[in-house]
């Protein structure tokens, strides 16, 4: 019975004598694997570092010019849905699609409308940035001298 215990913890040091340098190799492997995750991690934290750097450093009027143009959605929340040329609501259901299947907007759908245009000097920072009507901005930018702005007429029915 000792013969068989003997034997039995023979076999055992020998698989781990064979094991032995497959799992330093593993062990070692899986070391690398973290040090270059860690280097990564290092690295794009230090781009994300000088990016925001490079942001704080960089104007306002840079920084909204590099991020383009301010979403409808961003420019109501903060100044509210109504026109500010006239002064009332504006509709985001006022549009249509023609036969052709293209969406056709009314006089009364928002658009974001710049107090001081952009062709002007003006940026595209939202503090320049309001809603108007779709009418009511293209008459602004034909007729820049004109300073009284009715209703726009509801263009296409409600869908309700």
């Amino acid at each position: 019975m000792t013969a068989w215990i003997v034997i039995a913890l023979l076999g055992a040091a020998a698989a781990g004598l064979l094991l032995r340098e497959p799992l330093r190799t593993w062990k070692s492997h899986r070391a690398r694997q973290a040090q270059e995750r860690k280097r990564q991690w290092r690295k794009d934290r230090d781009a994300q570092k000088a990016q925001r750097s490079i942001d704080r450093a960089m104007n306002p009027a840079k920084a909204a010019a590099r991020n383009g143009p301010p979403a409808l959605s961003q420019v109501a929340r903060l100044h509210g849905p109504k026109c500010w040329l006239c002064g009332t609501r504006t509709f985001d259901d006022d549009a249509a699609r023609d036969r052709h299947g293209k969406e056709r907007l009314g006089a009364t759908y928002p658009v974001v409308d710049y107090v001081v245009s952009i062709d002007s000097g003006g940026t595209f920072e939202l503090a320049n940035a309001r809603v108007a009507h779709r009418h009511c901005a293209g008459v602004r930018a034909s007729r820049p001298a004109q300073t009284q702005f009715g209703r726009p007429p509801r263009t296409y029915p409600t869908n309700s």
